[in-house]
């Protein structure tokens, strides 16, 4: 179940990524202002997101991330955007496991998808390069990979369900012709549906993870 949830996740962006390429090439036809950006680089984790401590630690690691935004002028300085974008960040299971003696644990990766938007607010330095600030509003569909409990010949496995929490993000960029630079915050708090399963245990509950992103982002125009 938890591998549909991600593939669903990834699948749903890559269409629409795709839908919203097409959008762009067919009105780029007719107008030369919609444009497409695509964009990769480091997802780094804060905050709770990345915390090793506490009920709502997330023991999130380091990561990478890969997004598309679409974006539409709406007078000289400010423009439109929509933009989608996945991380990848490993939860951090050696750290885990540090809290959870004498069980080691072991578990996969978050795979948190972002769609926001909002407005860049920017002023051109020169006719090839522009600055540019960010405020966006959206949804975060976040998914929290399994973890499994061992000791002896005893495994427990905490299963999530993933979640759907609004998400905020600001940011910073620069533009030189064709390529962009860009550092973003995006935050949301998600809400997991869990269950506690083996060795003859069952038990269900709520957990809440705040996830908190600084993405450092390279990119280019399409």
């Amino acid at each position: 179940m938890k591998a549909i949830n991600k593939c669903s996740m990834i699948w749903g962006l890559i269409l629409f990524c795709s839908f919203t390429a097409s959008f762009g090439q067919t009105k780029n036809k007719n107008s030369s202002e919609f444009k497409i950006k695509l964009f990769t680089g480091a997802a780094i984790p804060l905050g709770e997101f990345a915390s090793t401590s506490g009920y709502t630690a997330g023991y999130a690691m380091f990561g990478f991330f890969v997004a598309l935004e679409g974006s539409v002028p709406l007078s000289k300085y400010v423009e439109w955007e929509l933009l989608s974008n996945v991380s990848i960040n490993k939860l951090n299971a050696s750290e885990l496991t540090k809290n959870v003696v004498p069980y080691s644990a072991s578990s996969g990766s978050y795979y948190s998808t972002w769609f926001l938007t909002g407005f860049q607010i920017g002023s051109y330095l020169s006719d090839d390069s522009r600055l540019y600030c960010i405020a966006d509003i959206g949804l975060l569909f976040s998914s929290l990979p399994d973890i499994k409990y061992s000791y002896g010949d005893t495994t427990l496995v905490n299963i999530f369900e993933s979640d759907i929490a609004v998400a905020y993000g600001i940011g910073t960029g620069f533009q030189y012709k064709d390529y962009n630079f860009s550092i973003r915050y995006l935050t949301g708090t998600a809400k997991y549906s869990q269950k506690i399963t083996g060795n003859g245990i069952f038990k269900s509950g709520k957990a809440i993870l705040p996830n908190s992103e600084l993405l450092l982002m390279v990119g280019m125009t399409l």
